[in-house]
């Protein structure tokens, strides 16, 4: 075994270094070190700065645009609560009968007869029940209708009352009046009667015309009435 011995006095030995594989990974610690804690001090005092900024600002914005928007949302429910209710009331609208309508188809059967003198009939009432209400084995129906009044006979003196009546009966049942809207037609019911007035003629039949209307189903997209008697009625 050899035994090196330096024999210089220890201002003239040569210095010993560090060995440079213990040196490389200390440097490479600290440079990793340094470059995390400069990430860390950017990313807390830059970046997370910022966006602390404009998550302030956003907040801001939001609350001041709060009231902006439950007013918005307030009128869209108003504009439902309107849609629901007009939609109802056109419904409504739609599925009533238009009496005017009616009463004029049945003014001209009355009248639409030479001058008046085929039928010489007087339309006291026309009685309007609501629809009955359908039992099992029953279709669906309208209201009932009741046209009631006289049908004079002739100034000559001749019994002919009951002969115009059933010319009224059959020109109802061949009007618009009664196709448009009706499913059903009794058959024409009265007796005769004298009348004592005083006036002419003095001899009539009592008219009592018993009819059924359809059922009506609205339509509310078409603005009409949808009969099962005659299709749609506009109005």
């Amino acid at each position: 075994m050899i035994t090196t011995i330096n024999l210089l006095p220890p201002e003239m030995r040569k210095k010993e270094r560090t060995p440079m594989k213990a040196l490389l990974p200390f440097l490479g610690c600290v440079a990793t070190v340094g470059a995390g804690a400069a990430f860390w001090a950017w990313l807390h005092f830059g970046e997370l700065a910022t966006a602390r900024n404009i998550k302030s600002d956003l907040e801001s914005q939001n609350a001041s645009r709060k009231g902006q928007v439950d007013y918005v949302k307030s009128l869209r429910s108003e504009e439902s609560e309107y849609t629901d209710r007009a939609k109802t009331i056109t419904t409504i609208a739609a599925s009533r009968m238009n009496w005017t309508r009616k009463l004029d188809e049945l003014i001209r059967v009355m009248t639409d007869d030479d001058s008046s003198e085929r039928y010489l009939a007087w339309i006291r009432s026309m009685d309007v029940k609501p629809p009955a209400s359908g039992g099992k084995g029953k279709g669906l129906e309208g209201e009932q209708v009741l046209l009631k009044g006289l049908c004079f006979a002739s100034n000559n003196g001749s019994d002919d009352a009951l002969q115009r009546y059933n010319q009224l009966h059959e020109a109802t049942n061949q009007s618009d009046f009664f196709r448009s809207d009706f499913l059903s037609m009794g058959r024409p019911a009265g007796r005769a009667e004298s009348l004592d007035d005083g006036l002419k003629p003095a001899k009539a039949w009592t008219v009592e015309i018993p009819m059924v209307m359809a059922p009506r189903a609205a339509d509310p997209k078409k603005g009409s009435v949808v009969s099962e008697a005659g299709g749609p009625n506009k109005k």
